[in-house]
């Protein structure tokens, strides 16, 4: 198998395994989630020169009186929630807008996703900023709600613009 097969077979696997816990049903709350397909993938290519698949995703839930969206990626074969859990779990998601590069950071990879998010109160655009180690790609914690809002959180090309422009 070549490269980009291993990592859609990676993908289809994370989303396929991904897909049967979203898919059950908590009888005491009678909570009902259910994924929704995003872009089918979006080709990300790096400042190193590779090329890394991204499988956004959509996970809506409700239990009659509260529904809100979570959203999140498949890259290289794994599964990374962002909007609606963790830090960010006072966000609904919307939709995922785009990804794209952004300028390395001591060596390490960095990829920009910019997501439509909406709380009780108010609804705008938001980044976030996935970072690659020896131990794969994971969230920068710093970026989580930093970009709320705000220009930078506009397209994947000014936040680069800004990144590099402040060199963070």
């Amino acid at each position: 198998m070549r490269s980009n097969e291993i990592r859609l077979v990676a993908a289809l696997v994370a989303t396929i395994i991904g897909s049967i816990v979203v898919g059950s049903t908590n009888r005491v709350g009678a909570t009902s989630r259910s994924e929704t397909a995003m872009p089918s993938s979006v080709e990300v290519k790096l400042t190193n020169g590779q090329t890394e698949i991204l499988y956004p995703f959509k996970v809506e839930e409700g239990n009659g009186h509260h529904s809100g969206a979570q959203c999140g990626v498949v890259i290289s074969g794994q599964r990374i929630e962002i909007i609606g859990v963790g830090d960010m779990e006072v966000y609904t998601c919307d939709g995922f807008v785009e990804a794209g590069p952004l300028p390395p950071i001591d060596n390490a990879e960095r990829i920009g996703l910019i997501y439509d998010v909406s709380s009780p109160n108010v609804a705008f655009r938001t980044a976030v900023i996935l970072v690659h180690d020896s131990k794969g790609w994971s969230l920068d914690a710093e970026s989580l709600g930093r970009f709320d809002g705000l220009p930078e959180a506009k397209s994947v090309r000014t936040l680069a613009k800004t990144l590099a422009k402040h060199k963070q």
